[in-house]
């Protein structure tokens, strides 16, 4: 065959399409060459092999490493019996130094196409011939089969929970662990059974083990101390049937936590974009005055995705630092942030991009602890994205209204309105098939002669929905955005339906939105749309006693379609039916014994094509969830209070059951560095293992290109310039970092574990006399910086006792009496493993709150012996009107100067003024040690506004 290529001069790849004549069934090699004569000298051929048969298979590998096959005709899909398929066996001749096939065995098809390869005894590879009288079937697909793995060996598992996912060395972790016999269809838990714990570090040395005994509910519990002066990181809680891991570091307790609330407004680029933003204390108090660091980066994406349609990928631009600068939070803790919303002119408006600005900002604390947070905004040349809730293929009986929803470029709803009209689509002409390539770009074949050769097959390439014609219109109106627009239930036929939806954004641009959907009616056999092969989901999930359906369909003459039915890694029931020119709907029962899900898998071959389509149905343990709430709780408490939950737990039906509850109430802070969340899926959930493939023997092959001189390359001589030797010196960029003064720490940071050990109130009753401090601010090199950065004299002034209670010191108790130190900062407040419901469903939960000024995250998880199960999960604050928060460092050496600070916040609704008051004692001997750090005296009188606060 002689091909003229249509000349071309722009250097860049193109292709053609040409029809090879028909064939006779065989083996063929097809080759192409720049010449006539197919020389190889100064010129290039290429060649590639193909089979010219109606054999046709699909395959599968099941988890007992056995190959399942069906031969099927190629032409019609029809099975194929007593077909021949040889086993080519592939192993490697060490002599020969190269792989040999050497036969294995052979295998022949049953009435419906199906033969099975079993597994073997040893690890193997191999390839398949068919053979059907005078046609045969060369296969270079190769198969690979391991030993199969077969144990009876009976194995439980644990799972394990702690009362938190982060600790310090000296603290005691906490945990619980639930026994299970998973072996069967359903998990049991196992009693009486005793379970060796084992404690292991970092670098897996034993720190410690434990013996214990499963009680009735399976379950079993206990605590390890987690040892000081080891290597600290990733640790676990280990026993033979499970672990859990969790972190151990020498961290410092955040006390604030930093939120950044990007507005639901539209913005336009080249215009200024204000931010808000907010820190607030863990204890409920507000972050003023505090110091923000921030910085904006843009990058660029693309939200109307119908630039996609037509395989165009838009660039992409680097992510860039447009903007940074500083403020500080205001007295009710917010701080704004505003920039100038600078597009990449790198990236063309007609694309439509949009970009996203990344906002990060750092947040110092008065007292020096830093905390940072990021949000982003989405900023396009248009600010709005219009969108319906309508299903690409939809019922007519469910087609009752339509919504248009109005959203910006970060998701949130918006308030819209503008104008729809529903089209309805003429169907295509013809049924088309699926191109194994994309059209090619230059034309060699007329339309006619193409349509001629390949009738099925669209000249220039697939058939979007978006380019068919309109047949008539079937409604045009108003919107307005989230309102239900109602639809007449006779309108409406089988087919194709286009939805145009147009509005305006705030800057007058405007929106246009276009939605493609099928409608298909159950109660008929008419195929909505003319395709070979049609699937639709009708109901695919349900619950026992509920049916599941599909509907599928083809516009073929005579489809034989095989649907068969996977139920836990196997097949329980197969069908064959044959489809012509309709839509069959396909109902299946739903079952107790399908609850964690069963799958269908559709199977069809016809005309050199094969359809294969899986669909899960869902089927949720929902006869497995208890029910668990509050019928008390109070989400604020004073520190050191008493308290008492009652939890109410109900079964599926809102029955009484009897369950074990294990509970915890921990510090939420802790969960900045690492969240704490118990989960557990206790039943099997099965998805579709056993679907058929039958890709490689309908794909398209590739050519190998033989070439000898056929390229001329053009060659440069590099040139060399004069440069310095640096003999290996290399001076970096980035990332450097310079130490002034090893010797001296200003504390800044999180609170050390007992860090909050001074008194609410500020008033002290071991001596006679108060103290408070005054603040002139000099140049000196050597004086301590307050928060702002400007040097501090600190100087020291006595007043009296009776002064201090004057100038605002308060008392708990009376006049002059002094407020009691905090002393209990435990970060684990309860942890109650062993919790058990009264005959009323009933669990009573009685505590102490800690003194820690901080959010409490409350995690339950409660089982019954036929293990139902469910979670809950809720917060707490404990604050005082009046609160100390002091930032400590972790760690000293001998010799380093220090510069303490506190925060004294006032979160009630009045100015509160008083003394502030330190005291060091021996950490061995609770010696008061002031006059060890030359500190004579230790009362500082301070003020504070309301709904504020000041630092120390």
């Amino acid at each position: 065959i002689e091909v003229n290529i249509p000349k071309t001069e722009d250097h860049q790849n193109h292709s053609i399409e040409i029809a090879i004549p028909e064939l006779e069934t065989g083996y063929y090699v097809l080759i192409a060459s720049d010449n006539k004569e197919f020389r190889t000298d100064s010129s290039a051929f290429a060649y590639a092999y193909t089979s010219v048969t109606d054999i046709a298979y699909v395959q599968r590998k099941n988890s007992k490493e056995e190959y399942e096959y069906y031969v099927f005709s190629r032409s019609t899909g029809k099975p194929l019996a007593n077909v021949i398929a040889s086993i080519w066996k592939e192993h490697y001749n060490y002599i020969l130094q190269k792989y040999v096939y050497t036969k294995s065995g052979s295998k022949s098809t049953n009435n419906e196409g199906y033969f099975k390869i079993k597994a073997p005894y040893d690890y193997r590879s191999f390839y398949l011939d068919f053979k059907y009288g005078d046609d045969e079937l060369y296969t270079d697909e190769s198969f690979y089969q391991s030993r199969p793995y077969n144990s009876n060996y009976k194995y439980w598992s644990v799972h394990i929970f702690t009362d938190r996912a982060i600790y310090r060395p000296g603290q005691t972790v906490y945990f619980k662990g639930l026994l299970l016999d998973p072996s069967g269809e359903n998990p049991k838990i196992v009693k009486n059974q005793n379970v060796y714990v084992y404690f292991y570090d970092v670098n897996y040395q034993n720190q410690g083990d434990l013996c214990l005994k499963t009680n009735d509910y399976g379950t079993f519990n206990g605590s390890f101390v987690i040892p000081e002066g080891i290597l600290t990181g990733r640790m676990q809680i280990q026993t033979s049937y499970g672990t859990v891991y969790f972190n151990v570091e020498e961290y410092k307790r955040p006390k604030f936590e930093v939120k950044i609330n990007a507005p639901d407004k539209a913005f336009r680029l080249n215009e200024k974009v204000k931010l808000e933003g907010k820190a607030e204390s863990y204890a409920g108090s507000v972050i003023d005055g505090a110091e923000v660091k921030y910085k904006v980066t843009r990058s660029t994406y693309y939200p109307f995705h119908f630039y996609y349609w037509r395989w165009f990928n838009p660039p992409t631009s680097q992510q860039t630092v447009i903007s940074h600068g500083s403020t500080v939070t205001d007295d009710n803790g917010s701080f704004f942030i505003e920039f100038e919303a600078i597009p990449d002119l790198n990236v063309l408006q007609k694309w439509n991009p949009a970009f996203t600005y990344t906002i990060t900002a750092d947040v110092t604390d008065i007292n020096g602890e830093t905390r940072s947070a990021t949000d982003y905004i989405n900023i396009g040349y248009k600010s709005m994205i219009l969108s319906t809730e309508l299903s690409e293929k939809t019922n007519i009986s469910e087609l009752h209204s339509i919504t248009i929803e109005a959203k910006n470029l970060k998701g949130k709803s918006i308030e819209a309105k503008g104008s729809f009209e529903i089209l309805k689509l003429k169907s295509r002409d013809k049924i088309e098939y699926p191109r194994k390539w994309q059209a090619p770009d230059l034309k060699y074949m007329s339309e006619k002669e193409f349509e001629e050769a390949f009738p099925n097959m669209n000249y220039d390439g697939v058939l979007y929905m978006s380019d068919l014609d309109i047949e008539k219109r079937i409604r045009k109106g108003s919107f307005v955005s989230g309102k239900e627009i109602g639809l007449d239930d006779n309108e409406w036929a089988e087919g194709i339906y286009k939805l145009v939806a147009e509005s305006e954004d705030i800057f007058g641009e405007t929106i246009r939105m276009e939605s493609y959907f099928v409608l298909y009616d159950t109660a008929t056999q008419v195929l909505p749309e003319k395709l070979p092969f049609w699937t639709a989901p009708v109901k695919i999930s349900g619950e026992p006693g509920e049916k599941a359906s599909l509907l599928i369909g083809s516009g073929e003459k005579e489809l034989h379609v095989m649907v068969e039915t996977e139920h836990k890694g196997k097949i329980v029931n197969k069908t064959s039916l044959i489809l012509s020119k309709e839509k069959q709907l396909l109902e299946f029962p739903i079952l107790e014994k399908h609850r964690g899900n069963f799958t269908i898998h559709i199977t069809a071959i016809k005309n050199n094509h094969v359809y294969t389509s899986s669909q899960l149905i869902e089927v949720p343990y929902s006869n497995k969830e208890l029910d668990i709430s509050f019928e008390t709780f109070r989400n604020k408490l004073l520190p050191g209070q008493d308290e008492e939950w009652r939890i109410k737990i109900l079964g599926p039906n809102g029955e009484k059951v009897a369950a074990e509850m294990m509970a915890t109430l921990y510090d939420a802070s802790l969960d900045a560095f690492v969240s704490n969340d118990w989960y557990l899926s206790l039943y099997k959930t099965f998805y579709g293992e056993l679907n058929w493939t039958g890709n490689q023997n309908f794909s398209y092959n590739n050519s190998s290109l033989l070439n000898n001189n056929w390229y001329t390359y053009l060659y440069y001589i590099p040139t060399y310039y004069d440069a310095l030797n640096w003999f290996g010196f290399y001076y970096p960029y980035y990332n450097n970092y310079y130490l002034d003064d090893l010797r001296t720490i200003t504390v800044s940071g999180c609170a050390m574990e007992d860090e909050e050990s001074i008194m609410d109130g500020f008033v002290c009753n071991q001596s006679t006399a108060a103290y408070k401090v005054t603040e002139k601010k000099e140049a000196s090199a050597s004086e301590d910086k307050d928060a702002s950065g400007e040097k501090l004299n600190r100087k020291f002034e006595t007043v009296s006792k009776e002064q201090a209670y004057k100038n605002g010191g308060e008392s708990t108790e009376g006049q002059g009496t002094p407020v009691k130190a905090r002393s209990d900062f435990r970060e684990t407040a309860f942890f109650m493993p062993e919790l058990r419901t009264d005959e009323e469903g009933n669990i009573v939960i009685k505590f102490t709150i800690p003194e820690a000024l901080t959010t409490w995250k409350m995690l339950g998880f409660a089982h019954t012996k036929d293990l139902k199960y469910g979670f809950i999960e809720n917060e707490l604050i404990t604050q005082k009107n009046l609160m100390v928060i002091p930032n400590l460092p972790r760690f000293l050496r001998e010799n380093d100067k220090i510069v303490l600070s506190a925060k004294i916040s006032n979160i009630s609704g009045k100015d509160l003024n008083g003394v502030a008051r330190i005291e060091f004692f021996d950490a061995a001997t609770l010696k008061a040690i002031n006059d060890k750090f030359k500190i004579a005296n230790s009362g500082s009188k301070f003020a504070v506004k309301a709904k504020s606060s000041t630092a120390v």
